[in-house]
């Protein structure tokens, strides 16, 4: 599993750093996670298109997590024609929305694969199997759980605390890796967390600028577990 972070800022872009996305490469397959930038032209700078993706997950609605969306759609619905990916919603009732931005920006109408979240399992093409945990952060939020080749990564998406809404994975869970907000609390939050399942690295991701002397911190707690800061244009391969 590759993963790669397009964009890694916190609410609003900054200089450098665009809003929350993150590429995901497994088994010669792409997937996203949120889409709060113009990710179009991110796939343009690395040679890809938007039929290069499969599904589209989104943990909730507010803007730095969506903003990219209406201009996805409008271009897989008039220039990316072969592009049909499954998009997961936290509220499906928005859909209607969306397809009135297509409506309005291209005149095109294309069948698009607008598809709800819910507690569970959400996703499985053979490749990449993908489990939703609703949190607390909004009344419709999800945390995801992406599996593939054997590996295990968490996407935490925004959360209230990771003692009151960290996803209730098994006891007996081990995890390779924990992509986590750092934007509504501090990163300490994360040591109880991290001691209780088995994780093998964190990635600190939506990271708010005055969290950021607190990362040393965390990663002292955590030794040798290694964490780390997350920036636009990182890779990394599980």
């Amino acid at each position: 599993m590759r993963i790669t972070f397009i964009g890694t800022s916190h609410g609003i872009p900054q200089q450098g750093r665009k809003c929350s996305c993150t590429l995901v490469e497994a088994g010669g397959r792409m997937y996203l996670v949120d889409l709060g930038t113009m990710i179009t032209e991110a796939l343009a700078e690395r040679s890809l298109t938007p039929a290069s993706i499969g599904a589209v997950f989104l943990t909730h609605m507010h803007g730095d997590h969506v903003n990219g969306l209406p201009a996805f759609v409008d271009q897989i619905a008039w220039a990316w024609k072969d592009a049909d990916p499954e998009i997961f919603l936290p509220e499906k009732e928005h859909a209607e929305w969306l397809e009135g931005w297509i409506a309005m920006t291209s005149g095109k109408e294309k069948a698009i694969r607008w598809r709800g979240v819910e507690d569970g399992a959400v996703f499985d093409d053979g490749v990449m199997k993908v489990t939703a945990y609703q949190n607390r952060h909004t009344a419709r939020s999800f945390s995801f759980l992406l599996e593939a080749g054997g590996k295990r990564v968490l996407f935490t998406g925004d959360l209230k605390k990771p003692e009151k809404d960290f996803p209730a994975l098994a006891a007996d869970t081990s995890l390779d890796l924990i992509v986590g907000e750092a934007a509504h609390f501090s990163p300490t939050e994360y040591i109880p967390v991290c001691r209780r399942y088995r994780v093998k690295a964190l990635c600190l991701n939506h990271c708010s600028p005055k969290r950021t002397a607190e990362i040393p911190v965390l990663a002292e707690a955590l030794a040798p577990v290694p964490v780390t800061a997350v920036w636009d244009g990182m890779e990394l391969t599980l």
